[in-house]
This record gives structure tokens, C-alpha cells and sequence, in this order.
């Protein structure tokens, strides 16, 4: 906020739909009623944003997506942990996700979606990055399989030691938080037009393997 104040320059705050009521679909006019208490720290964050936007001491939107996956989200679902066991042990570690249909945000639509949000000229506030065809979570992992040289072996993590682990890792701490959002159909249908096309999820799914498997090779490197 105060960045945005002392530069006077359009400011795109980068936001998550903890807030949203669980509703299918999820769009921007679904109400902000935040079931966990992440999702009412979030909304009182935009909520501050917001009112100084409503005062005119900034200009700013919001721009909001779904768990993220692509290039450079580390902390994804199937980000730097799913990846760096995969290219180095050959194994497809699966989450308890379940296999509920999601729409998952592709980080490259996301900086797409905000540069656009900051050019625009239409009077909303709040828009919400469109995503591809929504998926099941292990379906999505498994279209990883389809551009790799060798199929991995695939080990499940139970449910009791996925608990455990949210007690020392930040981004599967999250993931529990948000459980209700994995028990069930997550569909987001973006209602305001920033003429933003998501990347075709294939597309999108053989980008990130290939960004990965170069960031673990590095990393294997150091």
C-alpha cells in the first residue's frame, strides 16, 4: 500500500481465493465469506488494499488465481518437491488430494492476467485469472508421465503421515488448511474479460517439465 501510495503508478496486488466462499463456480462476485482462519487473514489483507484503493490513495486491483502450477512455483503441489524426487529417484510421490475436478492456475497466465489487470481500463477492482480445463489432481500428475523418457514408480503418501509432514513443510501445511477446496469440484469461471486465453493445459503440463527438469539438474549441480 505504501509502495503504491509514494509511486503513484498503477499497483496489482497478487492474491489467492482463500477468502471465496466454497461455491461452484468460483467467480468474482461469489461472496468473501473465508471458512479458515488463512482465508481471514487474506481478507482482511485485500480488504485494507481495497479501501485504500476506494479512497483513491492507490491505484490498484486485485488479481486473484488457484493453486498454482508452471515455471518457478517451487512451493506447488507439484513444484520443487514433486520434482526433485521424481528426476532424481524416479518416483511420483502422490499427495491425498483425492481426484475431484480443479482448476489449477498456470503461473505464465497469472503474470499475463496481472500485466493485462494493470493496463486496463475497465472500473473493476477485483479480476480472477481464467484457467484451462479443470482436472483431478492425480490426473494432473499423471499427465506428467506423458513427457518424461521413463514411467516412474509411484508411491502414495497416506493420510496420516500427510498431516504429520504439515507440521514442518509450509506448502503442505497450506494444502491441509484448504482441505474442503480438495474434497470437492474447485471450478473458477472468471466473469470479467481482460482478453486473456489460458495456455492449453498439455501445453502448459510439458512447459513445467521441461523448466523443472532443467531447475533440478542445476540444483543437482551446486
Amino acid at each position: 500500500i505504501e509502495l503504491g501510495k509514494s509511486s503513484g503508478k498503477r499497483t496489482v496486488f497478487i492474491d489467492n481465493l482463500y477468502s471465496y466462499k466454497h461455491e461452484v463456480p468460483i467467480s468474482e462476485i461469489t461472496p468473501e465469506e473465508p471458512a479458515t482462519e488463512k482465508g481471514r487473514i487474506r481478507k482482511r489483507i485485500a480488504d485494507k488494499f481495497l479501501a485504500a484503493v476506494n479512497v483513491k490513495e492507490v491505484n490498484g486491483v486485485i488479481v486473484r488465481g488457484s493453486d498454482l502450477f508452471g515455471p518457478y512455483a517451487k512451493n506447488s503441489m507439484i513444484g520443487e518437491r514433486f520434482f526433485t524426487k521424481l528426476f532424481t529417484d524416479g518416483v511420483s510421490e502422490i499427495l491425498p488430494l483425492g481426484n475431484t475436478k480443479h482448476s489449477f492456475t498456470y503461473t505464465y497466465d497469472f503474470a499475463k492476467t496481472a500485466l493485462a489487470a494493470a493496463q486496463t481500463d475497465l472500473k473493476e477492482n477485483i479480476f480472477l485469472v481464467s484457467n484451462s480445463r479443470a482436472v483431478g489432481y492425480e490426473d494432473l500428475v499423471r499427465m506428467v508421465y506423458g513427457y518424461l523418457e521413463n514411467p516412474p514408480k509411484e508411491s502414495k503418501v497416506p493420510a496420516a503421515i500427510f498431516s504429520i509432514l504439515g507440521l514442518f513443510t509450509p506448502e503442505i501445511k497450506s494444502l491441509l488448511q484448504m482441505k474442503d477446496s480438495w474434497n470437492s469440484e474447485y471450478i473458477i469461471e472468471p466473469k470479467m474479460n481482460l482478453g486473456i486465453i489460458p495456455t492449453d493445459l498439455d501445453t502448459a503440463v510439458a512447459t513445467t517439465v521441461k523448466w523443472f527438469k532443467d531447475y533440478v539438474h542445476v540444483r543437482t549441480l551446486e
